[in-house]
């Protein structure tokens, strides 16, 4: 099937893996019946179009060195015409981008007077801020050369708004951008977000992340000092006081988000952060938080389909993770993360499913990943007594270091499920996995290429499949070793050393 994503100047076209295709294929790109590319991709953007003009597209798989030939799909597609723009540096806004002025009040007023259909635009520079809202049916557009800087001062970030960090509702800090109001059991209210361009936004990065740890410390020093029940829920002080950093980009209850050619770089907390929301596209993007302790790229939290592609990691925790709660909020919540697929992502450090699982997750596609600089490939984390389940996870055509799935003992906090969580029905396909943690160029820790650890009887894991699996051998020569343990039900077709 043949989805799209289009602009006034842009179609964004990408299409689902012919998995059951066993030989190489290439994709030609027809626009108005010429052909005008080749890829080996799953996704192609047409660029450089004309507003409000009717264009067909369409992909056809042919085999590399066969006759194999199948359509992908043809679709008609009229642009839309070109948004009116409001540009952040003229009358009356008059935002400065100097990389020092603090226009937080400019740019605010400006997101407030975008009408539905309208963009916001920043024109070349760098515009420092603090956090700023969104609205419904409006998008915001950056020139290539333009930043959009959070400022690094706490104050900037204030007042604290209700948002789901690490499983659990709570009040923190605002993020630099955020869109919709988060309500756990309600609906969509906020709906057709864009945001794209070409251009970055920047957050404070481990500067920011530092002063709010220091600020909360001082502020609830007496409550640290004398409530036990306060420490051992939230396992340590610190802990506690982490889960107040804001996030880059936190958006939330929304249907209809699109972020094209954009880069998310240094949030204090989670670069983006989309909590129970629905039909996203994120395409072309880069995150990059490298350096920032728990500085996840992006995280999607209790949400339904959402389509990520073509996209660069460069992250301090995980590039990617999969969540829907903890215990035992999440449980009662109850929202699964689901209808998700992530293909042609590549950098570090990789995919995660968990460990805030307990809502569910479900129904997962990944492929033509690279991440063998990276700490995992695709890890799936539970506890024992989170509850929930992960489950329907298919991956094709991935490299990285490793492939988990286990219990851990961190993030841990909460009281226990009735309910002990599943992991199951989970097949692999043509991995290549080398059992070594990439740490850029120097030489990383060795790890087991394949751990499966399930827990002991409260915790199942069962149904999971390997074919076609090659792993690399040691530098000097030695062979690696799977770890598998605690599991009902393993198939193990073809694995191979390399």
């Amino acid at each position: 099937m043949l989805y799209t994503v289009v602009y006034e100047d842009t179609i964004v076209a990408y299409w689902d893996k012919l998995f059951e295709i066993k030989e190489k294929l290439e994709f030609s790109v027809y626009l108005d019946g010429k052909e005008i590319a080749k890829t080996k991709k799953t996704h192609y953007e047409y660029r450089n179009l004309t507003a409000e003009t009717e264009y067909t597209i369409s992909i056809i798989a042919k085999g590399v060195g066969s006759d194999f030939y199948q359509v992908i799909g043809e679709k008609k597609i009229t642009t839309p015409k070109r948004r009116k723009r409001i540009d952040v540096t003229k009358a009356p806004y008059f935002a400065v981008g100097d990389g020092k002025t603090l226009n937080t009040l400019a740019l605010q007023k400006a997101f407030d007077d975008c009408k539905a259909g309208e963009t916001v635009y920043f024109p070349k520079g760098v515009y420092v801020s603090g956090s700023l809202t969104m609205h419904s049916d409006t998008e915001l557009y950056l020139d290539k050369d333009a930043i959009l800087q959070g400022s690094t001062d706490i104050t900037d970030y204030l007042p604290k708004v209700k948002t789901r960090f690490e499983g659990i509702d709570r009040m923190c800090y605002s993020a630099l951008l955020k869109v919709g109001e988060m309500d756990a059991y309600g609906d969509c209210t906020t709906k057709n977000i864009t945001i794209r361009g070409g251009g970055k936004i920047v957050g404070g990065g481990q500067e920011l992340y530092v002063s709010v740890v220091k600020a909360e410390l001082e502020l609830q020093k007496d409550e640290l000092d004398k409530d036990v029940n306060f420490n051992m829920v939230m396992e340590t002080n610190l802990a506690c006081i982490t889960r107040l950093r804001p996030c880059l980009i936190e958006i939330n209850n929304t249907e209809n988000i699109y972020i094209s050619d954009v880069e998310m770089n240094y949030g204090p907390a989670w670069n983006l952060h989309i909590t129970y929301s629905k039909n996203i596209v994120i395409q072309g993007c880069a995150f990059r938080s490298f350096g920032v302790w728990n500085g996840d790229g992006f995280d999607p939290d209790s949400c339904e389909n959402c389509d990520l592609f073509g996209c660069e990691f460069e992250t301090g925790d995980d590039a990617i993770a999969v969540k829907s709660g903890k215990n035992p909020e999440g449980n009662i919540i109850n929202r699964p993360c689901k209808n998700l697929k992530i293909f042609d992502i590549y950098g570090r450090n990789g995919i995660s499913l968990g460990s805030e699982m307990s809502g569910g997750i479900e129904n997962v596609w990944i492929w033509d990943c690279k991440m063998e600089n990276s700490c995992n490939c695709i890890a799936t984390k539970v506890t024992a007594k989170r509850g929930g389940y992960v489950r329907n996870v298919f991956v094709y055509d991935v490299e990285g270091p490793t492939i988990t799935l286990r219990n851990v003992t961190f993030n841990n906090d909460g009281d226990g499920s009735s309910v002990a969580p599943t992991v199951e029905n989970f097949y692999f396909e043509n991995i290549i996995l080398t059992g070594v943690k990439g740490l850029y160029n120097e030489v990383g820790e060795e790890i087991a290429p394949v751990m499966i650890l399930g827990g002991d009887e409260k915790c199942t894991f069962k149904n999971i499949t390997f074919k076609n699996i090659g792993i690399k051998r040691m530098p000097d020569g030695r062979y690696q070793e799977l770890q598998i343990r605690n599991l009902s039900g393993i198939t193990l077709d073809n694995i191979y050393t390399l």
